[in-house]
């Protein structure tokens, strides 16, 4: 499916157009940071740490990494906010909640909310 390329007269044409080639590529959208690296800088603990991919995951291998039971909700958590590039002061501002947001996380990997749905709680802290 081609985009509306008449959109691209409020953007700028040469970001528009990458993003439309890249799109039509099917792009595995690489990650901003490493997950371990990221874990380090938030202080998310040795255990957590352990677990967590010393190279950055495209979105592709973040879902398999997320959807893998064996991995705990504050490694997934930790591996997606590295992938998306959340700020550490962030990421450090939110850890100390981990037992509040990991029901989010569960719940967003058993399928029992949307990707909105889990924004929105999110969001609350």
């Amino acid at each position: 499916m081609q985009l509306n390329l008449n959109l691209s007269k409020s953007l700028n044409d040469i970001h528009f157009r990458k993003l439309d080639e890249v799109r039509a590529e099917g792009c595995d959208w690489p990650g901003a940071r490493t997950p371990r690296s990221y874990g380090v800088q938030v202080d998310v603990g040795e255990d957590v740490l352990y677990g967590l991919p010393d190279k950055p995951l495209g979105r592709l291998a973040l879902k398999a990494f997320c959807s893998d039971p064996q991995n705990t909700p504050e490694a997934c958590f930790a591996a997606v906010m590295a992938w998306g590039g959340m700020k550490v002061q962030h990421g450090r501002r939110i850890w100390p909640h981990r037992l509040a947001w990991g029901s989010i996380v569960n719940n967003l990997r058993k399928g029992q909310l949307n990707r909105i749905e889990a924004y929105e709680a999110f969001r609350r802290f």
